[in-house]
């Protein structure tokens, strides 16, 4: 063992200072110019195992920070997956009333057609009634000629027949 009292009291002066410094929260001071030897390499050791303590506690913050995060990511997830089956309902409400309203479309469409039909029929008849008509008429103006005539014929030779 490399040590002689002299370096045991500095170490354990700089031990003291240390935890000091590391109740309040601040760095490891710094190591004091002693002979390397054991005294040497435990305080290497205890800077060592603070550098290390340090970065695994600045690993630990960031995956605090990212656990948070995460967190905050899943409550709003959890929100929008409670707020599905109520927008589930909705839209299934919404599609029957689009296929009532569907349902009652065709219904009317098809009166629509059978009323375009019966029209297209009734248009029919009347051109057919309206040729009929026409014949008719024309068969009525000739007769009416021919009933002139007749009675001018008639007013001709016998003036007291009419």
């Amino acid at each position: 063992m490399s040590v002689n009292l002299h370096h045991i009291t500095i170490f354990l002066d700089w031990l003291h200072d240390a935890i000091g410094a590391l109740d309040r929260g601040q760095s490891l001071p710094e190591a004091p110019l002693i002979d390397p030897g054991d005294a040497m390499g435990w305080i290497r050791a205890i800077q060592n195992l603070h550098t290390r303590w340090r970065m695994s506690e600045d690993k630990r913050s960031g995956a605090e920070a990212e656990v948070t995060k995460l967190e905050g990511q899943l409550e709003r997830l959890m929100k929008e997956l409670e707020s599905l089956p109520r927008e589930t309902t909705q839209a299934q409400s919404t599609c029957e009333d689009m296929q009532d309203a569907l349902t009652s479309s065709q219904i009317l469409l098809g009166k629509l057609s059978d009323m375009g039909k019966e029209r297209d029929r009734l248009q029919d008849e009347l051109r057919s009634t309206t040729e009929v008509l026409l014949k008719k008429g024309a068969e009525l103006n000739s007769l009416v000629s021919s009933l002139k005539q007749v009675t001018a014929v008639m007013q001709s030779t016998d003036p007291s027949l009419l």
